[in-house]
């Protein structure tokens, strides 16, 4: 199976948008580039159990509970629960 990064932006003032990319790079640019490198973004610690879940990187941006990550999935994998 093949190995995908998904990034799953979370902004209030629109529905979640879900973005499959090929490599984590630029997975992980993406996230960077939506959320801004201003003082309003925070990235947050990975904890143990985020991480057997396959995230790799999770930004919360500003005050009001917007935030963007990367996830790791396997293409066509089982579900994870």
């Amino acid at each position: 199976m093949a190995t995908v990064w998904i990034v799953i932006i979370e902004d209030r003032h629109a529905d979640a948008e879900v973005l499959p990319y090929t490599n984590m790079p630029a997975a992980i640019s993406t996230a960077w580039e939506w959320a801004g490198t201003d003082s309003g973004t925070t990235e947050e610690e990975i904890t143990d159990a985020m991480a057997r879940d396959g995230w790799i990187l999770c930004l919360s941006v500003g005050l009001e509970s917007d935030s963007v990550r990367v996830v790791e999935r396997e293409l066509d994998g089982p579900l994870n629960r």
